[in-house]
Formats: C-alpha cells, sequence, structure tokens
C-alpha cells in the first residue's frame, strides 16, 4: 500500500483515492472501548497501527473501508463506523459506564438484542 502516508505534512495535497485519517482515528478508542485489541485488528487488515497515532497520516479509502469491514467482525458491532464517528463528536465525553446507554459496548448489545427479537 504505497498511498499510506506517515509522514503527510498538513496542507501537502493528497494523492486521489486516499484520505486523511481525521477522524477515522478514533476507531482505536471505539476498539478499546469494546475490548479488542486495536493494534491486532489494525495489524490484520494490514496496517500499521502507527498510522492512527496521527489525523494527519493518509490512508486509501478501499483499506480504510476494508478496516472497518473487519472491525464490525472482530467486534460482533454492527454499528462500529458510526460509533467511531460519534466517538470523534464528544460522545466520548459521556460516561463510560457499561450500564449507560451511550457506552460503546451498551449500544451494540442494545441493537444486537434487537436483531434477534
Amino acid at each position: 500500500m504505497n498511498d499510506v502516508r506517515l509522514d503527510q505534512p498538513r496542507g501537502h495535497p493528497i494523492s486521489a483515492g486516499v484520505i486523511r485519517l481525521g477522524v477515522a482515528k478514533e476507531i482505536v478508542s471505539v476498539l478499546k472501548d469494546l475490548g479488542s485489541d486495536p493494534d491486532a485488528i489494525i495489524s490484520e487488515a494490514g496496517l500499521d497501527p502507527r498510522l492512527f497515532e496521527d489525523g494527519n497520516n493518509t490512508i486509501p479509502f478501499a483499506a480504510l473501508g476494508r478496516l472497518v469491514g473487519l472491525c464490525v467482525a472482530r467486534t460482533s458491532c454492527p454499528v462500529f463506523g458510526l460509533l467511531s464517528q460519534l466517538a470523534c463528536a464528544s460522545i466520548k465525553n459521556a460516561p463510560t459506564d457499561p450500564d449507560d446507554l451511550f457506552a460503546p459496548d451498551a449500544i451494540c448489545r442494545v441493537l444486537l438484542r434487537s436483531r434477534r427479537s
């Protein structure tokens, strides 16, 4: 994946088909909240976990899509992508009690329960 960059300077134009990680770097925190090992899942997707240390790093759209799909599979959370976006929208400042409806694992439990009904 030659379009993955750890050193992409801010303001520098990026290639077509790639995106700056930006809010997608919250994937790491959501994986942790769901009890998963972010480095293992990111590595399994063929990416360097260090990419997620800086939202200015770039990644191909397709690689990000594969990673989110793998995160859904490994966490059994069908709304993983939504949670990673919500984490960036200040939801991460909400209480993290597992019984709290806004905790990522609680949201997944509620959604999985409703899918089985």
